[in-house]
């Protein structure tokens, strides 16, 4: 089951670097001004470095092919599938398992995110790579 959460800390930090960029951004043009922009590395170096120890290791990548149509992207799992059987007895497995249904609902447009398709590949024996074609019910 893909679950997608936030991470608090993660945007409490980014929130604090991007307003404090603006602030810099909004004073006049000057030597202060140049000063900070300069000094905004050493910002964007410890934001990185704090990220790094706040980010928690993903075990997919989310790809957004087309940026006009961001309620389709694709999900790339990291993490190998250990499966004996045919590919289609695995995309079955999958669909069983692992695939987002919408709920029905009375109201269009709710948002949720299913699953429009799977596509595997077969590393060797019983491993398989995994992509996760999604849509977005909007």
């Amino acid at each position: 089951m893909c679950n997608f959460q936030k991470n608090r800390k993660y945007d409490e930090y980014l929130r604090f670097i991007l307003n404090r960029w603006r602030e810099i951004k909004q004073m006049p043009q000057g030597e202060k001004r140049n000063r900070l922009s300069e000094g905004c590395v050493d910002y964007i170096r410890e934001a990185r470095q704090r990220l790094k120890k706040v980010a928690e290791p993903l075990d997919r990548i989310v790809i957004v092919p087309d940026l006009n149509y961001p309620e389709y992207y694709t999900i790339l799992y990291k993490k190998q599938f250990i499966f004996d059987g045919t590919k289609e007895e695995f995309i079955a497995f999958l669909w069983d398992t692992q695939a987002l249904y919408c709920a029905p609902s009375q109201f269009d447009c709710t948002g949720q995110h299913f699953t429009t398709g799977y596509k595997v590949g077969h590393i060797g024996g019983d491993r398989w790579k995994v992509a996760e074609f999604m849509g977005v019910d909007v």
